[in-house]
């Protein structure tokens, strides 16, 4: 019995082998945001999103659970957080986070952090990568606000 043998030739040309076709390959950065539409951690991966469409997926969130449920099995670059105002303590939710995902790069984006606790605040900084900011007023600040993001965060898109 005689083997036969495909040849990958098309004409004169050859078939992209699977290392060529693998480099052109590129997936977009994979951000989970947990927050109300419009809210302010919404409101900046809006902008993240329109300056880098195509370069950056966002997974949006309503809640904690949900969002651990895109955790699971995906490549997740930074998980980014709005906060509402009337939560009494809602940076404590983010323990279960923090046991499941130790590395993952948690923002969190608030109207005003002035209510928060400055010890649970300490408390996550002191346990993950973690950073809580305003949603700044003034449209100067929210593009440093997005520039600072994007340098953090996003650096390799």
């Amino acid at each position: 019995m005689t083997r036969q043998v495909r040849s990958t030739a098309i004409g004169n040309s050859k078939l992209p082998t699977f290392e060529d076709c693998a480099k052109k390959l590129s997936c977009p950065l994979q951000i989970v945001l947990v927050d109300q539409l419009n809210g302010p951690a919404d409101i900046v991966l809006d902008i993240v999103a329109r300056l880098y469409a195509g370069s950056v997926s966002i997974s949006r969130t309503g809640t904690l659970a949900e969002a651990l449920d895109v955790l699971h099995g995906n490549e997740i670059a930074v998980a980014v957080f709005g906060l509402p105002d009337d939560q009494p303590n809602p940076l404590r939710l983010m323990d279960s986070l923090r046991v499941q995902y130790p590395m993952l790069p948690v923002l969190v984006v608030s109207y005003d952090l002035a209510g928060f606790d400055p010890a649970v605040l300490r408390y996550n900084r002191e346990c993950t990568e973690f950073e809580a900011v305003e949603l700044p007023a003034r449209s100067v600040d929210l593009k440093l606000l997005v520039d600072l993001v994007i340098a953090r965060y996003l650096d390799a898109v």
